[in-house]
């Protein structure tokens, strides 16, 4: 998955993100995703409030 290996993040964190929100990644892996989302053109102003 292209998305996993340029952010370094592996593909089961993201796969969490469509989880429960209680699998959701921890603020550590939150501020590693956004600006990853943010290049691929993904607005996360409101992103773990829509449970995605």
């Amino acid at each position: 998955m292209e998305l996993s290996r340029k952010s370094g993040i592996h593909h089961t964190t993201l796969s969490k993100l469509a989880g429960h929100p209680s699998q959701r990644p921890s603020r550590l892996t939150e501020r590693k995703l956004r600006p990853v989302l943010r290049e691929y053109g993904v607005d996360t102003t409101d992103f773990w409030d829509l449970g995605l």
